[in-house]
């Protein structure tokens, strides 16, 4: 697996996993996605070098977030496995499509 395949889907994903894990109240989501939205602001504009690991990961968190939130004001008593299996098929379809966007215009 190549090291652009593991920054831009291996990283979110997990990342949405996390957050989709924790997340049990659509409040506490759209916390964290708010939080996030603001950290990766902050990022790019400090510009550190390991923004290249973090920013995957938040911009994952926040993807999480948002699909966890969506699932829970819909199916508020869904399982764990049901908000994992959400956010992950959304955070990887989401950074895919970036991924395939970025490819094609380079």
């Amino acid at each position: 697996m190549s090291g652009i395949a593991t920054t831009f889907l291996v990283l979110p994903s997990l990342a949405a996993v996390l957050v989709a894990w924790l997340v049990q109240d659509w409040r506490m989501a759209g916390l964290i996605a708010a939080l996030g939205v603001a950290t990766l602001i902050v990022l790019l504009a400090i510009r550190h070098p390991l923004g290249v690991f973090v920013m995957p990961s938040l911009s994952g968190a926040v993807v999480g977030g948002v699909a966890t939130l969506c699932l829970l004001r819909l199916k508020p008593d869904g399982s764990v496995w049901t908000r994992m299996s959400f956010a992950v098929v959304v955070a990887f379809v989401a950074h895919l499509f970036l991924l395939t966007n970025l490819s094609i215009g380079a």
